[in-house]
């Protein structure tokens, strides 16, 4: 009689009148007389012969080998994986620098940039330095700034004497300028005001143009 139990199992073990089955968990058993034919079990991948009550592992060097294919395939395929996400890396970096397509269209309102190089202003998304490395396409040190009698309000700025608005000041190239009009869609939703920071620089600031706007928004 042949009994099949399943267990769990982590290597093969060899045995009289029994075999481990390694990585399938199955402890095969059987009784023989003294002098058996040989017999033959055969499972998936694994070909096991009991005979005179020892158990040997026919393929073992079979389950080698095709762990070893298994270990290959995984080798072979990284180099593929790597240069498909240094693709992606690559397409991300000349979409940023290059060609900003997830930009608005810059609107024909919108100011004309400044002839040289300029400051800006930022209180709210642009003191994120993710946020400048995106809108102008290349990572963008900032200093903190202030800008006193106004405060943040919603998604603008007003007047308030008592107040000193906190942010960054970073520095922008006219061409850098029209991407960041092209963010904050000057022109249709925000106008670009030249104001007197704290300090004495100057800087530009984008504010909402409010119900004299083209897109006013009601907040």
């Amino acid at each position: 009689m042949m009994r099949i139990l399943v267990v769990p199992s982590r290597a093969p073990q060899v045995g009289a009148g029994w075999l481990y089955g390694p990585h399938l968990g199955i402890i095969f058993t059987r009784k023989v007389p003294d002098r058996p034919q040989p017999l033959t079990l055969e499972y998936p991948a694994f070909v096991f012969h009991c005979c005179s009550g020892r158990a040997t592992a026919c393929a073992v060097a079979n389950q080698a080998r095709r762990a070893s294919s298994m270990r290959m395939s995984w080798i072979t395929s990284k180099p593929v994986l790597l240069v498909i996400v240094l693709a992606l890396v690559l397409l991300v970096w000349l979409l940023i620098t290059r060609a900003p397509i997830y930009l608005p269209y810059h609107d024909a309102n919108a100011p004309p940039p400044p002839e040289d190089d300029s400051y800006v202003f930022g209180f709210a998304t642009l003191t994120n330095p993710i946020v400048r490395f995106v809108v102008v396409g290349r990572p963008v040190p900032a200093e903190p700034a202030a800008l006193r009698g106004w405060e943040r309000y919603r998604r603008n700025i007003r007047d308030a004497p008592d107040i000193t608005l906190h942010g960054v000041r970073f520095r922008v190239t006219p061409e850098e300028m029209i991407r960041l009009d092209r963010y904050e869609r000057t022109g249709r939703k925000y106008r670009r005001d030249k104001m007197v920071l704290e300090d004495g620089s100057t800087a530009w600031v984008y504010r909402l143009m409010g119900e004299r706007g083209i897109e006013a928004l009601a907040d």
